[in-house]
């Protein structure tokens, strides 16, 4: 073997030995911020003997990540004549249409296209629609897989661009039938204040919200995170007995989801949690397990 023949087999062994380092890294990396079955059974046997019970998954990813910063998306001309178009036709027969100030709500001018029991109303960074003969004539016998269904056939009339074609889909069954909620995602992560959220029952989707924003940027530096055990084993000590969590799901959130949103905001990792019994979600900051 001669000098180059030697080389280009070190060279060889080289790749090959450090490619196989890397892998190794990268499991022992993802094994060390992935929640296992272990650690799952001694959270849900601790939350048991208080009687609390999970329902669903949970996340169980808690590698570092970087916080975002999140800018409201207006709703546009364009995007809201072609939603009107998608619900009532280009030509729009029968539809009335309506412009409304709410001085209660910082987004105030509203303009509402109403036709039968249907209405869309549109605001500068809000959705709604409403359904009163499919909220009135319902039954309560509704399936994920129907729900699931409806909620897909109810998406395609908003444009592809709003959130996404991958998109996080949460589903929740309620007393009503189900809460189908699609996020936007940045890194396979969903932005909690991008959503179609939508009310259905056994005729379809009866009442809907939209949201958008947008991610302006990427802050540099990562932080590590609460991982969901721990977030949950604080949790423990502010909710009752004997209630069922619903879902946790690990996003991207603003400080306050309440306040006004019109301006660039941080958005940092947040677990939203969903409690049976309580009207709103809470969120939890998964940088300092602490509520938002």
């Amino acid at each position: 073997m001669n000098d180059k023949q030697t080389l280009n087999y070190l060279l060889i062994i080289f790749v090959v030995t450090n490619l196989f380092l890397g892998i190794g890294n990268y499991n022992k990396y993802i094994n060390n911020y992935t929640l296992n079955q272990e650690r799952i059974k001694s959270i849900t046997t601790f939350l048991a003997e208080d009687g609390i019970t999970i329902q669903g998954e949970l996340p169980k990813d808690h590698s570092a990540k970087s916080s975002i910063s999140l800018i409201p998306r207006p709703i546009s001309t364009t995007i809201r004549d072609n939603v009107v178009n998608n619900f009532f036709g280009t030509k729009r027969r029968g539809v009335t249409i309506t412009n409304i100030m709410d001085k209660s709500d910082y987004d105030s001018l509203k303009r509402v296209y109403k036709k039968d029991a249907e209405t869309l109303t549109f605001s500068t960074y809000q959705v709604r629609y409403y359904n009163a003969d499919i909220a009135r004539n319902a039954e309560k016998n509704l399936s994920k897989q129907k729900a699931l269904g409806y909620a897909k056939e109810y998406y395609k009339k908003y444009p592809d661009d709003l959130l996404g074609k991958n998109v996080v889909i949460i589903y929740e069954p309620v007393s009503k039938g189900a809460i189908v909620a699609y996020y936007a995602v940045y890194r396979d992560i969903p932005i909690f204040d991008s959503y179609l959220y939508m009310e259905i029952n056994d005729k379809g989707v009866y009442s809907s919200d939209m949201k958008l924003s947008e991610v302006s940027q990427r802050n540099a530096n990562t932080k590590e995170i609460y991982a969901v055990d721990q977030v949950l084993f604080n949790l423990h000590q502010i909710i009752n007995k004997n209630t069922m969590i619903k879902n946790i799901t690990l996003g991207y959130a603003r400080e306050n989801q309440e306040g006004t949103f019109f301006l660039t905001e941080e958005a940092t990792p947040t677990y939203k949690v969903e409690i049976e019994g309580f009207n709103k979600p809470l969120f939890i900051d998964a940088y300092t397990n602490s509520l938002k």
